[in-house]
């Protein structure tokens, strides 16, 4: 056999090879696409539920939501929250879901004919501190999900935030804090 068909099927075997390396790597790709998708739609569903709760909740008496059924959806966000996001998130939900609770009470209180006139007034100032109150939650819970919403990774970085991000990777495995 002549020496250049030697090296034709050497060179083939390589070019081969490349080109499956490849064809693995953007499999690669595609499924960390995917997994990060998934978990952003994850994300934004309780972002959007905990909205819409709390939304239809305060502001939409139409809604025929209870503050029993909100209470129940916003434990449900809480609960899946705690394996989605970072600690600060459900406790924000949490802390949300509790002031829900006791606006609920103190509307329950103030629409029962068993308040005296004397404790409506107190009620009623204790319901628009607990609206207050929730607004406040929910533009911290919106800033605790903006990290893990903004999709880092599908951003084009200055060459100073990539050496920023490098940088706080390897400390993250030194044992300082």
């Amino acid at each position: 056999m002549p020496v250049w068909i030697s090296i034709v099927q050497a060179l083939s075997m390589v070019a081969i090879g490349i080109f499956t390396a490849t064809i693995a790597v953007w499999q690669w790709k595609t499924a960390n696409a995917k997994v990060v998708m998934d978990l952003f739609d994850r994300r934004m569903t309780i972002y959007d539920e905990v909205h819409d709760c709390v939304l239809k909740y305060l502001h939409e008496p139409s809604s025929n939501l209870s503050g029993y059924q909100a209470g129940t959806r916003l434990y449900r966000s809480w609960a899946t929250s705690r394996f989605l996001f970072g600690r600060e998130t459900p406790e924000a939900i949490d802390t949300i879901r509790r002031h829900l609770v006791q606006h609920a009470s103190a509307e329950r209180k103030l629409h029962s004919e068993e308040v005296r006139d004397d404790k409506r007034s107190d009620l009623a100032e204790r319901i628009e501190t607990l609206d207050i109150l929730i607004s406040e939650q929910l533009t911290a819970f919106s800033d605790a999900c903006y990290p893990y919403l903004r999709m880092d990774q599908k951003r084009i970085r200055t060459v100073g935030e990539w050496f920023h991000d490098k940088n706080r990777q390897r400390l993250s495995y030194t044992n300082e804090t």
